[in-house]
């Protein structure tokens, strides 16, 4: 099994996404970013914005920046101002995927880091004992 945690992978790098699948069998250990949250809003805000003429556009951005942006910093708060922030009486993001604002946790990532050195040093050890 080791094996696996070896090959692959370039130094210092780890395919969360791959491991997420072999290694996870319930809800992805996340964290929440409020600037991968900010980045979002504001693609969304741009994307929607781009439909509107400028003065328009100008004061849905200072909207955002007022109801949502302003939240950034707390999760709750930022999520539920977004869920309830609407342009023309549709939702901002409708979707609301979660995925879109978070990060891996520290610890998950922190782990699989560590499988991976314990799997090249094992792997280095036994092959120089072997040799």
């Amino acid at each position: 099994m080791l094996r696996f945690f070896d090959t692959g992978q370039p130094a210092g790098q780890i395919n969360t996404t791959y491991w997420v699948d072999k290694l996870v069998t319930g809800p992805v250990p996340t964290q929440y970013s409020p600037a991968r949250f900010t980045e979002h809003v504001l693609s969304l805000t741009d994307e929607r914005a781009g439909d509107l003429d400028a003065a328009a556009a100008q004061a849905v951005r200072a909207q955002v920046h007022e109801h949502v942006l302003r939240w950034a910093a707390d999760e709750d708060l930022a999520v539920d101002a977004l869920d309830r922030f609407e342009v023309d009486g549709s939702p901002l993001d409708p979707k609301m995927d979660r995925a879109a604002w978070t990060n891996r946790s520290g610890q998950f990532l922190l782990t699989l880091h560590a499988l991976a050195w314990a799997a090249k040093t094992y792997h280095q050890a036994t092959a120089t004992v072997a040799a």
